[in-house]
């Protein structure tokens, strides 16, 4: 998924084709493989050192750097006080509460939950 990403954004298209064009002056055997393996290291490192150094913004340096591995997936939650839990956890349940939705009133400004 990084790879899509980092390949098919415009903003990284300039280190993208770096990347690509050195590895056709090293001669590497077969460089479109080479690229498609290496490509989002190379450019982590890459946007490291120009980040470092002042040289890219740090939305830039954000996209090398990937997602944050410290996200976190809930499988349930509780939400203005309703118990919700994720269509997956409730598969096997004899009680199920996903894809409910709970319409608001006017002292919640009607705004809709959905589960």
């Amino acid at each position: 998924m990084r790879h899509f990403i980092i390949t098919n954004c415009e903003e990284t298209t300039p280190w993208i084709d770096e990347h690509f064009e050195e590895l056709k002056r090293k001669n590497s055997g077969n460089p479109q493989k080479q690229h498609r393996e290496e490509s989002v290291g190379w450019f982590e490192t890459r946007i490291t050192e120009l980040y470092n150094d002042g040289k890219v913004s740090s939305l830039i340096y954000a996209l090398a750097k990937g997602p944050d591995h410290r996200a976190r997936v809930f499988n349930r939650t509780v939400l203005n006080g309703y118990f919700y839990r994720n269509s997956y956890i409730e598969k096997d349940l004899s009680t199920q509460n996903s894809g409910v939705i709970v319409k608001g009133d006017d002292s919640t400004g009607n705004i809709d939950y959905y589960g």
